[in-house]
């Protein structure tokens, strides 16, 4: 599944959009496309440092998603012990007559 990111470049007042997704290989992002004001746009038409920093900004906002998620697996905590579950399932089924 491939994302859509506005990037702000210095000098250019115009908007950026850039399609990309993470690459599972080599774990780095690939641009997919990019778009100039609404306009098709090749990466190979930019300065080398322009695309440096569009794939640094690209790799922060990767970077800053997973940040996010890991602190939403937070919440994903063990309530109880395994032994406290089973004591908790005996005290049950003896209750039941089982």
């Amino acid at each position: 599944m491939t994302k859509v990111s506005v990037i702000n470049l210095p000098n250019f007042d115009g908007e950026l959009k850039v399609e990309w997704v993470l690459s599972s290989v080599s774990d780095n992002v690939k641009v997919v496309d990019v778009w100039a004001d609404g306009k098709p746009w090749k990466l190979s038409w930019m300065p080398e440092k322009t695309v440096k920093l569009i794939n640094k900004q690209l790799i922060e906002e990767q970077y800053q998603a997973e940040l996010n998620e890991s602190k939403l697996d937070a919440w994903d905590v063990e309530l109880m012990s395994d032994e406290e579950a089973n004591w908790l399932e005996d005290k049950v089924l003896t209750s039941m007559g089982v």
